[in-house]
């Protein structure tokens, strides 16, 4: 099997891959596929924190109802049981991080299926 894996062909990606294209003409170098996706998921992340919590409500509902469920868990599942007493000062960080994750999770399936391609090309040399 060995001997299969050894052609004088086969060259193993390198960082190549990760070397992305402008999204257009006209577009600056850096404005790439991972660049816009992040700032998406940034812009997302404000606009959800802006509708919970622009106009609060003594009994939370919608938007704001899930915004302090999405403190809560990471308060007493994530920073308390890890930072202890310290964890109040660190909630800014790490909820602005889990929100960031979550809300930026939704574009993978664009960028998997930019991955299986990139598997696909490589598979065939």
């Amino acid at each position: 099997m060995t001997h299969l894996l050894a052609g004088d062909d086969f060259q193993a990606p390198g960082a190549d891959l990760f070397v992305f294209a402008p999204l257009g003409e006209g577009a600056p170098e850096w404005l790439t596929k991972p660049v816009l996706l992040a700032a998406v998921g940034v812009l997302t992340v404000c606009a959800l924190a802006w509708a919970a919590f622009a106009r609060p409500k003594l009994v939370p509902k919608g938007l704001q109802n899930a915004g302090e469920l999405a403190y809560l868990f990471v308060r007493d599942q994530i920073a308390r049981p890890f930072l202890g007493k310290d964890a109040d000062r660190w909630m800014p960080f790490l909820i602005s991080m889990a929100r960031r994750t979550s809300c930026s999770r939704w574009p993978t399936p664009l960028w998997d299926t930019q991955m299986r391609r990139s598997v696909r090309s490589f598979s065939r040399l």
